[in-house]
């Protein structure tokens, strides 16, 4: 698997920006952004950020394409910033022409919408609802040739038969098009379906950032 846990940070004044987010896996399937005005944050006023790196206003990190897009597990520990934002996740997302995997989570008219989509013109979405959005949470999307399901805090909310449209897939945290507001503290992404291991990889998460009981 690709998993992005350290980064490459730039200083200005007292804040720390994010260029370059490693794959730990030795794949060196890292997350980068060189446009500094778009690199998120990973020490703010002086302060680390407590949750991981800091996607404020139009920040993103991407990477090169990866994986063929027919199959794949992405495990994400983020936090929203709000308990009661208007927020909403979208992953797994196409960005034409390029097919890639986008996650974002940013303020939208439905509070505590989660949009798993399968974009090819706005086509295939997945979607669910929470009352209040948790602060830490655990993001689970696996996608495989039947069909894709999209957990949150190890919990099945939503599922499809459709299947993910195929393509070379890149990943990209955060939307330079659209406002961010939240915190990635880890994410490991599986070019697989890892629905048999799935359990165990959330509990290893769950065990080490306490996200939920």
């Amino acid at each position: 698997p690709s998993e992005f846990t350290i980064s490459n940070v730039r200083v200005s004044t007292n804040d720390g920006f994010v260029s370059t987010w490693y794959d730990q896996s030795g794949n060196a399937n890292d997350a980068t952004q060189a446009t500094t005005t778009a690199q998120p944050k990973i020490v703010d006023a002086g302060a680390l950020v407590a949750n991981g790196i800091d996607f404020y206003s139009n920040s993103a990190l991407s990477s090169a394409a990866f994986a063929d897009g027919t199959a794949s597990s992405v495990f994400i520990a983020f936090n929203n910033q709000a308990a009661d934002a208007s927020r909403k996740i979208f992953f797994s997302k196409n960005s034409y022409p390029a097919s890639g995997v986008i996650f974002n989570y940013r303020g939208d008219a439905s509070v505590g919408e989660y949009d798993f989509v399968n974009f090819d013109g706005f086509n295939h979405t997945l979607t669910y609802f929470d009352a209040t959005s948790p602060l830490l949470g655990l993001s689970t999307t696996i996608i495989n040739g039947t069909g894709k399901e999209a957990f949150l805090n190890g919990a099945s909310r939503a599922s499809s038969s459709e299947v993910f449209v195929g393509g070379n897939t890149y990943v990209r945290f955060g939307s330079p098009s659209f406002g961010t507001g939240f915190e990635l503290a880890e994410v490991i992404i599986y070019p697989t379906d890892e629905t048999a291991n799935r359990v165990g990889i959330e509990t290893n998460i769950n065990d080490h950032y306490s996200i939920y009981a």
